[in-house]
């Protein structure tokens, strides 16, 4: 997974003030992904590179069941590409409805799981929790994530 044109792009499911994610199938296999493209012009004027790429590694280094999988990143002169675990939807489209209180009690406590994992999220709102086709909890948007080591901090 390097390159776009190994995909076949399908329907957008998401767009955001510099970038958009759609739904994609690798040729190779088949297999179906959630593609992020990042305009790089967005990321300069906006000064997000480092954020970027802070997501990035922070979904590569930590690991866990109830985050985003990322699979690969690349990139072409315009775009950077995440290629992610596909979701079937976001918090965000149950806003308006009643859900039974053990579908309410059984993704809370996956999501304070996930919470606790992490630590710190800068901007967890409903949009950014999905479910996964598995039908578990996933924390996506890591952007304002911060990194802490024992010997750097940052408030």
């Amino acid at each position: 997974m390097n390159n776009i044109s190994q995909f076949e792009e399908k329907e957008v499911i998401g767009v955001g003030s510099f970038s958009r994610v759609f739904r994609a199938i690798f040729k190779q296999d088949q297999k179906e992904y959630a593609i992020r493209q990042l305009a790089k012009i967005q990321l300069i004027k906006q000064k997000l590179e480092k954020t970027v790429f802070l997501e990035r590694d922070f979904l590569y280094k930590f690991p866990h069941r109830f985050i985003i999988k990322l699979f690969g990143n690349f990139q072409d002169r315009d775009f950077l590409y995440f290629v992610l675990e596909l979701c079937l939807f976001d918090f965000q489209k149950l806003s308006n409805k009643k859900l039974p209180i053990e579908l309410v009690r059984y993704y809370s406590a996956e999501i304070v799981e996930a919470v606790e994992y992490i630590h710190s999220i800068g901007d967890l709102k409903p949009e950014n929790i999905l479910i996964g086709q598995d039908g578990h909890v996933r924390i996506s948007d890591f952007g304002s994530a911060i990194f802490i080591n024992s010997t750097e901090y940052q408030e």
